[in-house]
């Protein structure tokens, strides 16, 4: 004895409700996708939020000291946060006696420290040893009195024009800047006079502008025409990799130059986004039901 026939129309009942059950799974998939995109959106633009002064309050204690010691916090957020003078950290106390000593060109002493930075040297012991060994202060033994050690012992243009003279090597300008407050002011001053010129150095222990006193013994010579005419007409290779190969035929080893930066170009190829399959569906053999109207009815 066979199965029971089914009548059309409870075969085509069967039918709608399994297209509406596929309808169904592919919306559900549909709506998960789009809200696991929307997630990846407000991740990646939270990220990019600067954070918040509420946020950085709520970090751990130990967070904070790691901060304070690498440098992480700001002096006057420093300041604002400590209770009183002996909570501020050692390098922070440290750097306001030097600011104070360098600012003032001129020995300075305890007392006189105590009223300009609130920092008692007689009572801080670690600061007392810190300064006692940084290189940049020197300590009057028979005075107490506390010097900033400038790299360069110049006070006024005329030491620092005496300075780059008697250098036997060029001068980093990095190596002056220290010496007094004006002593930029007179570096451009004496470049307008032309009593020394500036040439930046590319050399790796250098990096930065060199400066090179002019001989006052040769101001007035002039060339004869000829060399001048020579040095002004000889042609030189207009790219810098021309002037080196130049430079190598000749002898002659080129300079070292900063090299810019490469910038690397990804050559990462974007993955196509593989299209969402349903998994959930079932009766998979039966999805060649759905192509066209579908059967009416099925013959006996």
């Amino acid at each position: 004895m066979g199965p029971p026939k089914q009548s059309g129309s409870n075969i085509q009942n069967v039918l709608n409700k399994f297209r509406t059950d596929l309808s169904r799974n592919a919306k559900v998939l549909a709506d998960g996708a789009k809200a696991r995109e929307e997630k990846i959106r407000q991740k990646s633009s939270a990220s990019r939020r600067p954070t918040t002064q509420k946020s950085r309050k709520g970090k751990s204690s130990s967070k904070g000291q790691t901060n304070a010691s690498s440098g992480g916090k700001g002096e006057q957020a420093w300041m604002n946060d400590a209770k009183g003078p002996e909570e501020l950290p050692l390098g922070l106390r440290q750097k306001q006696v030097i600011d104070h000593i360098k600012d003032r060109e001129a020995p300075v002493s305890i007392e006189e420290i105590l009223n300009a930075t609130g920092r008692n040297i007689e009572i801080e012991a670690d600061l007392k040893r810190a300064l006692e060994a940084h290189p940049k202060v020197a300590i009057d033994g028979a005075t107490g009195m506390y010097t900033y050690v400038p790299d360069a012992h110049v006070k006024n243009k005329q030491q620092l024009l005496d300075y780059i003279r008697a250098s036997g090597a060029p001068v980093p300008v990095p190596e002056i800047l220290d010496s007094y407050k004006q002593v930029t002011e007179d570096i451009i001053s004496l470049k307008k006079s032309k009593d020394i010129f500036g040439l930046y150095s590319y050399h790796p222990d250098l990096n930065c502008e060199v400066l090179y006193a002019l001989d006052p013994s040769l101001a007035g010579l002039e060339a004869d025409g000829d060399v001048s005419a020579l040095w002004a007409n000889f042609p030189l290779p207009d790219t810098d990799e021309g002037m080196d190969e130049a430079l190598k035929k000749a002898g002659i080893a080129p300079a070292p130059r900063k090299e810019k930066p490469k910038r690397i170009v990804s050559e990462k190829k974007k993955k196509k986004r593989k299209q969402t399959k349903l998994r959930a569906v079932t009766n998979m053999h039966l999805m060649h039901l759905l192509e066209g109207e579908g059967p009416t009815m099925i013959d006996g």
